[in-house]
């Protein structure tokens, strides 16, 4: 399995386990019904880098990107959520197949206000880069 891959697994999983309810796609912000039941996590990216090798292991750069749509009125619940689940991330050091060492470096973590349609709220984002060893 890709570490890309295997990092979204285990991130999903680790968020899951801690109460939090992870989504597949970006809500429907005219759906009132899945508004309603926000704040709405969704991890959108991975990536991975080409392969070097340290000491005869393989290590590469992976990364994840998790998402947070909140209402407009719940800007407190989403920096509660996104403080949950960066340390989750932060904490995260392996999975299956995979050793990870997070890279505070690269991590970005931002909240934004938005509006799409007759939906105002907020939307925060979290990326975390990791040196990622094994396979």
């Amino acid at each position: 399995m890709n570490p890309d891959y295997e990092l979204y697994l285990t991130v999903a999983g680790a968020l899951i386990d801690a109460g939090i309810t992870v989504w597949d796609e970006s809500p429907d912000f005219t759906d009132t019904k899945l508004t309603d039941k926000m704040p709405y996590v969704v991890i959108t990216d991975t990536s991975m880098s080409n392969p070097t090798l340290s000491k005869h292991v393989a290590m590469y750069q992976t990364s994840i990107t998790v998402n947070v749509f909140s209402q407009q009125h719940n800007r407190r619940g989403l920096e509660e959520l996104k403080a949950k689940i960066y340390d989750i991330l932060f904490k995260l050091q392996r999975s299956e197949h995979y050793r990870f060492i997070i890279d505070p470096n690269t991590t970005v973590n931002t909240t934004s206000q938005m509006r799409y349609d007759n939906f105002i709220g907020w939307f925060g984002q979290i990326d975390v880069t990791y040196k990622t060893f094994g396979g």
